[in-house]
């Protein structure tokens, strides 16, 4: 485990995001270990890793304000809000009271995004997009910039489709019909825009339409879309995550669909969210080009200074279901594959020394690798799967009092100057 670097005090206060006083606290009471060297204390990297899931498993704590008001440790305002999507219990997760095992085992994404919008869970869904307004947002997708990425070709045929749209603003009364066009609509202009059609590209599924627009070129067809469908399922919500936050806000000011799924894009793309997937494949790239797990590790570390992605979550100390169903599904598919191995190989080192183990954005970038996909289609295909579950919050949060979710701001920063003028 030589090939690990080793972190300074001050690359372990980032990584824990304290001061340097906070981490040799942290080490004087044993909840870190150190070795002294020439240029000071280090600590391994991995070991703080652990200790910084661990710190993120622990519950909020809430501390007074002088008139009362409470905060979190993490000083943000305490939000509790109630959600009838799905729940996470005993490290385990559901959608309206059944597991997404359950789910992904029976039922297409299509079926499932359907029944979250109020229709019977059944697989009878099918997605249709509306002819000419998918041509138009295929024509405004390939205008984009070469260098545009999977997310932003996304985030245009979004825009493209709510312009087209004119009956957007009564968005809230037609949730499901709109949802399945807007889907089916942004898969569908993608397909056209990557293989430069004017021609219809209705696919089986969005797992079909997914497996053509990002996939390999050729056989695409031919190929297995199980663990697609998998992840799109098991990606479609997950509690209030700050994307579904930033949905369910633009919800409650009564924003479109269109809008607020806009938003939610905007929270979602950031690499502690919605894009961690992708430092995740370059892991696995490096794991495979070594062919050793403590060398990519070492390398990971050291790109991206603050984590090990792909592996730990709050949420499911025991272990990432999501992954575990995904990951045994890429098994079944591809059992030789070595880029399983490689994950596999990773997944046995962060056990060994974090007890960490793989969750969702690892298995969506052990996917990505396995069907020939780029390494930033990750995000675009969150974005895909999630926007059900968004449109689902939305949908629901129509049903409140409109502007309930607007904060109050307290000022604190200095206070009015007596002298007059401006400062």
């Amino acid at each position: 485990m030589s090939d690990i670097p080793r972190l300074t005090v001050g690359q372990t206060s980032i990584r824990l995001n304290v001061k340097p006083e906070t981490v040799y606290s942290y080490i004087s009471r044993g909840l870190l270990s150190s070795q002294r060297s020439s240029g000071g204390s280090t600590l391994d990297a991995l070991e703080v890793e652990a200790f910084a899931q661990q710190r993120g498993r622990a519950p909020v704590s809430s501390t007074s304000r002088e008139d009362g008001s409470r905060y979190s440790s993490h000083g943000a305002p305490l939000m509790i809000l109630d959600t009838n999507i799905s729940q996470v219990i005993d490290g385990q997760l559901y959608f309206r009271g059944v597991a997404v095992e359950e789910l992904v085992s029976r039922y297409h994404f299509e079926s499932v995004a359907a029944w979250l919008w109020g229709e019977p869970l059944n697989s009878s869904h099918r997605f249709k997009a509306n002819a000419e307004d998918t041509r138009n947002a295929a024509n405004f997708v390939a205008a984009l910039p070469r260098f545009a990425s999977p997310l932003d070709k996304v985030s245009a045929a979004l825009l493209a489709l709510g312009a087209a749209d004119p009956l957007r603003h009564a968005s809230q009364n037609n949730v499901a019909e709109l949802g399945a066009g807007l889907i089916s609509g942004i898969v569908s202009s993608l397909n056209q825009a990557r293989h430069k059609t004017c021609r219809s590209t209705d696919h089986p599924s969005v797992a079909d339409g997914i497996s053509a627009a990002f996939g390999p070129t050729q056989d695409a067809k031919s190929k297995s879309v199980r663990a697609i469908n998998a992840a799109l399922v098991l990606l479609v919500d997950h509690d209030l995550a700050i994307s579904t936050l930033a949905a369910r806000a633009a919800a409650s000011a009564r924003a479109t669909i269109y809008g607020g799924i806009s938003s939610a894009i905007g929270a979602l793309d950031s690499k502690l969210h919605g894009n961690a997937s992708q430092d995740a494949a370059e892991l696995i790239r490096m794991a495979l080009k070594y062919d050793s797990p403590e060398k990519a590790l070492a390398e990971s570390i050291a790109a991206n200074g603050r984590m090990v992605p792909g592996f730990g979550h709050a949420l499911y100390p025991e272990g990432d279901p999501r992954a575990r169903i995904l990951l045994d599904i890429l098994h079944q598919e591809v059992p030789d594959s070595p880029v399983l191995r490689a994950v596999g190989s990773l997944a046995r080192v962060m056990e060994n020394r974090t007890r960490l183990g793989p969750n969702i954005d690892l298995a969506l970038a052990a996917l990505l690798h396995v069907k020939g996909m780029a390494p930033d289609a990750g995000p675009a295909i969150f974005a895909i799967a999630r926007s059900a579950g968004w449109i689902a919050h939305m949908a629901d949060e129509y049903g409140r009092a409109p502007m309930r979710m607007r904060p109050h701001g307290r000022y604190s920063g200095p206070a009015p100057s007596e002298a007059s003028g401006t400062p």
